[in-house]
Parts: structure tokens; C-alpha cells; sequence
């Protein structure tokens, strides 16, 4: 063959392959850019849904002492004899079961969304506020059948429900550490033209030792 028409024939080749090595690098630089996307997506889809378990969580723990303090208010609204008493203690009563349904639903979503410290923290959080709703049922039953030392209850339940914001301030303290700061995802692997580039070095660093 005509050497002419052999070096053209060798320039369009190394062309070709050029252009297929090239695509290949556009193409897996594509790919990585993609799945790093879908990384990144992921992990603020995990924190968005952390922070929302948080958020739901705190907010029926909130509603679980409002109503801890409307039950409060009805033991006190008037004397155990009289005949709104009962209505009024039972029907601020069922509100605090239904928020303290409420939070122990939250609770439950909330330890699914989160780590195991993260959950656990919750748990204890959840469990001093079930302490509350148990202090304050002892009250008010002893309030009821005017027992000598429902004061002393009263003082008991109280100190506890007086502690929770500080309770509640403290566990939200803590989990700032956890919503403030939104882990990255890994790092890739080499791309196909890293490697490829390595490759290429690793040889002339092995034809310039011969």
C-alpha cells in the first residue's frame, strides 16, 4: 500500500479511536456526575426527614404538656365535690391521652428516622413526660376522694411538669449538633479517565526506568 495512503488510513483510525476513548470519558464522567447527584439527593432527603421527625416529635410533646396544664387548670377549677368536677377533669383528661397517643406515635416514626443514640435520647425525653401524666393522675385521684396529702402530690406532680422545658431545652441542644450540620456523601472512585491517565504514567515511569 502507498505509504501516503497507509499514514492516512492510520490517522483516520487513531481518529476513530480517539473519538471512542473520548466518548467513553464523556460518557462515565456523565454517569459520575449523576450518581454523585443522587448521593447528594439522598442524603438531604435523609436529613430533610430527620428534621421533620424532630419537628413532629417536639410539637406533640408540646401538646402533651399543654394539656398536662389544661388538666392542671380543670383540678383546679373547682372543689372535687362539686358536680362540673368530674366532667371537667375527665374531659381535660382524654386530651391528654390523645396527645400522649399522639407522641408515642411520633415517638415510634421519630426512632425509624434517626440514629440509635438519637433515638434513645428521645425515648428517655418521651419517658419523663409519661412520668408527668402518671404524677399527675396520682393528684388528681387523690384530689378527687380528698385525700390529706394531695397537696404533697400536687407539689410532687408539679416539680416534675415545672422541669420539662428545661427538659425539652436541653434534648433540643443536643440535637442541633445533629440538624445543623449535613454529612456529605461519600467520596467517588476514580473515573474511568483517572484511571486511564494513572495508566499512561505508570508506563513511561516504567520505559523511562528501562
Amino acid at each position: 500500500m502507498d505509504p501516503t495512503v497507509l499514514g492516512a488510513v492510520i490517522g483516520v483510525g487513531g481518529g476513530v479511536v480517539g473519538a471512542v476513548v473520548t466518548g467513553v470519558f464523556t460518557a462515565s464522567s456523565a454517569v459520575r456526575a449523576v450518581r454523585q447527584q443522587a448521593r447528594e439527593q439522598r442524603m438531604e432527603g435523609l436529613w430533610q426527614m430527620r428534621r421533620d421527625a424532630y419537628a413532629a416529635l417536639l410539637t406533640s410533646i408540646e401538646r402533651t404538656r399543654a394539656a398536662i396544664r389544661r388538666l392542671e387548670g380543670a383540678a383546679l377549677a373547682s372543689a372535687p365535690g362539686a358536680a362540673e368536677w368530674a366532667g371537667g377533669v375527665a374531659a381535660a383528661r382524654d386530651a391528654v391521652e390523645v396527645a400522649q397517643a399522639e407522641m408515642m406515635h411520633q415517638g415510634t416514626i421519630f426512632r425509624i428516622s434517626v440514629t440509635a443514640l438519637e433515638a434513645d435520647s428521645a425515648e428517655s425525653l418521651v419517658s419523663v413526660v409519661n412520668g408527668v401524666v402518671s404524677d399527675m393522675d396520682v393528684w388528681v385521684a387523690a384530689l378527687g376522694d380528698e385525700l390529706d396529702h394531695a397537696r404533697e402530690l400536687r407539689r410532687h406532680a408539679l416539680s416534675h411538669l415545672s422541669g420539662l422545658p428545661q427538659t425539652l431545652e436541653h434534648f433540643m441542644e443536643c440535637s442541633k449538633g445533629y440538624l445543623q450540620h449535613v454529612p456529605g456523601p461519600p467520596p467517588p472512585g476514580p473515573s474511568v479517565g483517572q484511571r486511564w491517565r494513572s495508566w499512561v504514567l505508570h508506563r513511561r515511569l516504567r520505559a523511562m526506568d528501562e
